[in-house]
């Protein structure tokens, strides 16, 4: 991890097709981001332990992820460490992945970063091609509230 990023953001997704691909349609739009180095976006369809040394060291890590909560489709969240500890694998629409893997980190590394987000809109349907209706609509919230975490990277003083 460069000492200079302060923000990383992995969109995840998977291979069903439908709102579950959520992360991959932010990913394309968020690569305008990719030169800066205060800023590391990453993307994550498939998920290991080895994104744990893409996320160390920076001051904030933000997930974008497709969400199945129960909540009205579209439905945007954004959910802190402490509402993310109390969900089940279950509960967002990866089982075991990004969220448990960074969780894993910051069992392990004293390193990780102090602050995560989970970025999500809830799905309609998790497979077929394209997004939904409910989640298209979404996108333009959820890609403010992403833009609102990198300019937050960019105006903080650095830390340290």
């Amino acid at each position: 991890m460069s000492a200079m990023c302060k923000l990383v953001i992995v969109c995840t997704w998977s291979f069903f097709g439908g709102d579950d691909r959520l992360g991959l349609v932010v990913f394309k739009v968020l690569k305008c981001l990719r030169s800066m180095p205060i800023v590391k976006v990453i993307g994550a369809p498939l998920v290991s332990l080895d994104l744990l040394g893409a996320v160390r060291g920076a001051d904030k890590v933000v997930v974008i992820d497709a969400l199945k909560l129960g909540l009205p489709p579209g439905t945007v969240c954004m959910l802190n460490r402490k509402a993310l500890s109390l969900l089940t694998p279950e509960r967002h629409a990866h089982g075991i992945g990004v969220l448990e893997a960074i969780f894993i980190g910051y069992a392990i590394y004293n390193d990780m970063p102090r602050r995560l987000v989970l970025l999500g809109v809830e799905g309609e349907r998790f497979a077929g091609e394209g997004l939904s209706e409910s989640v298209r609509r979404a996108l333009p919230l959820l890609l403010r509230l992403v833009f609102e975490e990198v300019l937050d990277a960019l105006l903080d003083p650095p830390s340290g």
